[in-house]
C-alpha cells in the first residue's frame, strides 16, 4: 500500500494504454477477434498489457493508494518513464489474442489463435534504455501448433495451480495437452484423446472449454471440460510430474479411498495403487497415522511430496458424465445454442461451476458430491522413456464411462443454484461471446465480460457453506444479483468500442478491482466493493406466523454508485474553441454521457430510497421487539449464570484433588521398584529353572506307581487259567522299590530347595519395598 501522505498517480492516468491500444494494429485486432484479452494481472503487483503494434509486452507496478482508496501506479525508482517494457528477443510471426500469466509471476504465455509462445519474465537483460529490457520468448510445440489453418486451434490456454511449469492446452482437434515447460517445450508430457462414450441425442458434440478444480480433496487431481452441447465432464486424476502437494491431504485421500473400498465404491484398488505409486510416502504414513502415532509423524504432516510421474500400464482415466443438472428450473439447451466458456469458482468445500450460452445466458451450479477417480481399461496408455528408465511422456484416451456397463461409476450432480439471462441483444452477441471470471476473494461473485462492457453476478445463497440456509425451499431460494459495471456502448451498441483486456486486481485488504481497457487507449478502474448487502447473509425476522421473513436489500445498482462510462475525451491537437462547431459536438456528447451517469442515478436512487421508508420503519420496529427478546434471554442466562460457576468450581476441585492423589501414588515403594540384585537375578533363574523340571520329575513318578500298582495287582491275584503271567521275582520287585525310594526322596530334597528359593526371594524382595 502507497503512503498516505504522498500522491501517487492514479492507474487511469497511465499512458501504457495509449501506447498499446491506441494503434491501428489495436483496431485492427478489436474488428477482427472476438474478445481479445491482451492485459493480465501476476497478484503480485505487475499489471501486463501486450501492445499489438510493436510486439513487446509493458507492465506496471500497482498498489492500493491510501489516499483514495483506487488503484495508483508506483513510480519506478530508476527511470522516469510511467511503465516498464520486456522486448522479445525473437520476434513472433502470429497475432496474439490473449495473455496469462503463471502462478508465481515468471511465466507469461502469449497465445495465437493456433499458436503460442512463452516468456520468461525473469530473463530479462538490460538495454541502453533502463525502461527497457530483452527477454527470451521460446515456442510451445512448435510442430503440433505451426500457426495458419496447418493446424488445431487453440481453445483454451490455462496454467495448472499447483505448478509454475505446467501450462495445460485444450485444441479444437479434441484432444488435452499438459506441458511441462521446465523439461520439454515441444512435446506435451501428458497428452489426453477426449471422447465421448455415445453421441449426445442432439448430434455432434466437443469440447469447447477447460477448467482446473480447487484444493479440496479430489478437486486438485480434476479437470473439468465443457462441451459444446453444455454437458460439463470431469477427468480424475489429472497430476503434473513433480508437482508438490501436502502430506496431510494424501494421507486423507489414501484413508478416505479405504473407506470406500469397505463400501465397495468402484475402482477404488486402482485409486489406491495409483496413489500408492504416484506419492511413495503414503503407504509407509498411512500405516503410521494411527491416534497414537509419534511427535515426528505430527510433526511431518505439515510437510509437502512431488509427484512422482507414474500412470498405470494396464488403464487409463476415464471421463465421467456427462453431469446430471437437477434443481428447479433446469433448463434444455435450446436449438442453435451452443455452451461458450467455463469457470470454477473454490468456495470451501463447495465447488462452483458457471458456464456461458451463446444465446446470453450463465448458469451457476455447485456440486453435490465430490468426483472420484475413474479408470477404463479398454485403452492403454503409451508412454516414452529417457535412458535412465523415467517416464517422460503419457499419452492416453479419455473415453467417457459408458452408462450400460456394469457397476459403472456415478457421476455427482450438478445442482443449479441460478440461471441469468442478461438481456443482450442479438448483435452484442454475435460481436463477442460471453466470458466468465471468478472474483478470487468473493467465490459468490462472478464477472461477465460481453460486447456490450461488464457484468456482475453474485448468489446470496450456497447450499453447503450457507448454514443458515441449509433448510431452504430450492424453489424459494433468493435470486442472484445481476447489475452493470461497465457499459462501453454509451447508450449506442453500434458505437462500442470493444475491450481490448479485462484484468481483475485484488490486494490483501480484502478489495478488488476491475481494470477495463477498451480500444483506443482509454482505462477504467472499478472498484467492487466486497462487503455489500449482496455479499452478506440474510437478516431472518419473525413473521405473524412465526416463520421467518428476509429483509429486502437495496438495489445492488443503486449500492454501487453511477455506473462506470466512458466519457468523451478532446482529440489530440491543438485545443478545440467551445463555440466552434467541434467544441459544440464535443460539450453536448460530455453533457450527454454525464447526464446518463449521474442524473439518471440520482432520480432513481430518490425513488428507491422514497419507497422504502415506510419497510424501514417496519423492519426497525420488529428488529427493536428481537432486541428485547434477546435480552430477555441474556438475562434469564445470566440467573443460571451463578449455578453453573457452582459447578465449575466443583468441578475444579476435584480435579485438584485426584492430581493430588495421583502425585501421592507415585512417591509409594510399589511404583518406583528397585532393580534386583545380581544374586537375586541368579537366585531367580535357578528357581525358573526348577519349576521347569517339577512337571517332568512328577510324571516319572506317576508312571512309576502305575507300575508298581500293576505289579501288585498281578502277584496279588491267584492262578487264573491257562494264561497266567509269570509272577515277578523278588530281586526284581526289590531294585524297582528301591528306586521308587529315591525318586522319592530326590523329588522330595528338589521341593525342599524350591520352598526354601522362594522363601530367600520374598525376604529380599520386602526388604526392598522397605
Amino acid at each position: 500500500m502507497t503512503q498516505p501522505g504522498r500522491q501517487q498517480p492514479q492507474l487511469e492516468e497511465n499512458l501504457v494504454f495509449s501506447e498499446a491500444f491506441d494503434s491501428d494494429a489495436a483496431w485492427e485486432l478489436a474488428n477482427n477477434v472476438a474478445q481479445p484479452s491482451l492485459s493480465a494481472y501476476d497478484h503480485a503487483g505487475r499489471l501486463y498489457v501486450w501492445n499489438p503494434e510493436g510486439g513487446v509486452l509493458h507492465y506496471v507496478s500497482v498498489d492500493r493508494d491510501a489516499g483514495s482508496g483506487s488503484l495508483a501506479t508506483l513510480q519506478s525508482s530508476s527511470h522516469d518513464s510511467p511503465f516498464d517494457t520486456l522486448v522479445p528477443t525473437t520476434a513472433l510471426d502470429f497475432p496474439i489474442v490473449s495473455i496469462t500469466v503463471s502462478r508465481s509471476g515468471r511465466y507469461v504465455a502469449l497465445v495465437g489463435e493456433s499458436a503460442l509462445a512463452v516468456l520468461d519474465a525473469q530473463s530479462s537483460k538490460g538495454t541502453d534504455s533502463p525502461e527497457v529490457a530483452s527477454c527470451s520468448v521460446h515456442s510451445i510445440a512448435g510442430a503440433i501448433f505451426p500457426g495458419g489453418e496447418a493446424g488445431p486451434a487453440l481453445l483454451r490456454v490455462a496454467w495448472h495451480p499447483s505448478s509454475d511449469t505446467h501450462l495445460g492446452i485444450l485444441s479444437s482437434d479434441g484432444v488435452f495437452r499438459l506441458f511441462d515447460l521446465s523439461q520439454d517445450k515441444d512435446s506435451p508430457e501428458q497428452e489426453y484423446y477426449l471422447q465421448r462414450a455415445h453421441a449426445p441425442p442432439r448430434g455432434f458434440a466437443r469440447p469447447v472449454d477447460l477448467v482446473f478444480g480447487g484444493e479440496h480433496l479430489w478437486e486438485k487431481f480434476t479437470v473439468f471440460f465443457l462441451w459444446s452441447d453444455g454437458a460439463i465432464l470431469p477427468l480424475c486424476p489429472v497430476v503434473p510430474f513433480g508437482s508438490l502437494f501436502s502430506h496431510e491431504s494424501i494421507l486423507s485421500l489414501v484413508r478416505d479411498m479405504e473407506q470406500c473400498a469397505s463400501q465397495g465404491t468402484p475402482f477404488t484398488e486402482a485409486t489406491l495403487a495409483w496413489l500408492h505409486e504416484t506419492f511413495p510416502l503414503s503407504e509407509r504414513r498411512a500405516t503410521s497415522a494411527s491416534p497414537a502415532r509419534s511427535e515426528a509423524v505430527r510433526a511431518a504432516t505439515g510437510m509437502v511430496i512431488a509427484a512422482r510421474a507414474h500412470v498405470p500400464y494396464e488403464c487409463s482415466p476415464a471421463l465421467q458424465g456427462p453431469l446430471p443438472l437437477v434443481g428447479p428450473g433446469a433448463p434444455p439447451l435450446r436449438k442453435g445454442v451452443s455452451a461458450a466458456h467455463l469457470v470454477c469458482s473454490p468456495s470451501g468445500k463447495d465447488c462452483l461451476l458457471a458456464w456461458s450460452q451463446t444465446d446470453g445466458l450463465v448458469h451457476v451450479s455447485v456440486l453435490t458430491e465430490e468426483v472420484l477417480p475413474a479408470w477404463s481399461y479398454d485403452h492403454v496408455p503409451q508412454t516414452s522413456h529417457d535412458p535412465d528408465g523415467r517416464l517422460t511422456r503419457a499419452t492416453m484416451v479419455a473415453q467417457a464411462t459408458d452408462v450400460a456397463a456394469p457397476d459403472p461409476p456415478s457421476a455427482p450432480p450438478l445442482l443449479l443454484l441460478a440461471s441469468a439471462d442478461l438481456a443482450l441483444s442479438a448483435d452484442v452477441r454475435f460481436r463477442a461471446p460471453l466470458s466468465l471470471t471468478a472474483d478470487p476473494l468473493v467465490p459468490e461473485r462472478i464477472f461477465c465480460r460481453h460486447g456490450r462492457g461488464v457484468d456482475s453476478i453474485t448468489l446470496r445463497w450456497l447450499p453447503f457453506s450457507d448454514l443458515a440456509g441449509g433448510d431452504r425451499d430450492l424453489a424459494k431460494i433468493p435470486p442472484p444479483d445481476v447489475y452493470s459495471l461497465l457499459d462501453v456502448s454509451g447508450g449506442d451498441e453500434q458505437e462500442a468500442r470493444p475491450l481490448m483486456g479485462l484484468a481483475v486486481v485484488s490486494d490483501s485488504a480484502g478489495e478488488t478491482w476491475l481494470v477495463a481497457s477498451p480500444v483506443g487507449g482509454d482505462c477504467v478502474v472499478i472498484s467492487v466493493r466486497s462487503e455489500t448487502p449482496a455479499m452478506l447473509p440474510a437478516l431472518l425476522l419473525p413473521g405473524p406466523e412465526g416463520e421467518g421473513a428476509e429483509t429486502p436489500a437495496i438495489s445492488p445498482e443503486l449500492l454501487q454508485g453511477p455506473k462506470k462510462g466512458l466519457i468523451p475525451k478532446a482529440p489530440r491537437g491543438p485545443p478545440v474553441a467551445a463555440s466552434s462547431h467541434e467544441g459544440r459536438l464535443l460539450l453536448h456528447a460530455r453533457a450527454k454521457a454525464l447526464r446518463e451517469v449521474y442524473i439518471e442515478y440520482a432520480h432513481r436512487a430518490h425513488v428507491e430510497l422514497t419507497a422504502r421508508v415506510a419497510r424501514l420503519a417496519e423492519i426497525a420496529q420488529e428488529q427493536r421487539a428481537q432486541a428485547t427478546r434477546a435480552q430477555r434471554g441474556l438475562e434469564k442466562a445470566a440467573t443460571t449464570a451463578d449455578g453453573f460457576e457452582g459447578r465449575l468450581a466443583a468441578a475444579l476441585a476435584k480435579h485438584a484433588e485426584l492430581e493430588r492423589r495421583l502425585q501421592r501414588y507415585s512417591k509409594l515403594p510399589i511404583v518406583s521398584r528397585t532393580p534386583l540384585t545380581a544374586a537375586e537375578r541368579a537366585y531367580r533363574s535357578e528357581l525358573v529353572g526348577l519349576e521347569a523340571d517339577l512337571p517332568l520329575l512328577g510324571g516319572t513318578l506317576a508312571e512309576l506307581a502305575e507300575r508298581a500298582q500293576k505289579l501288585a495287582r498281578a502277584r496279588g491275584a491267584g492262578p487264573a487259567g491257562p494264561h497266567r503271567t509269570p509272577p515277578v521275582p523278588d530281586a526284581q520287585m526289590h531294585r524297582l522299590k528301591q528306586a521308587v525310594e529315591r525318586s522319592t526322596g530326590v523329588i522330595t530334597g528338589m521341593m525342599d530347595k524350591v520352598h526354601l528359593l522362594e522363601e530367600s526371594v520374598h525376604r529380599k524382595e520386602r526388604h526392598v519395598l522397605r
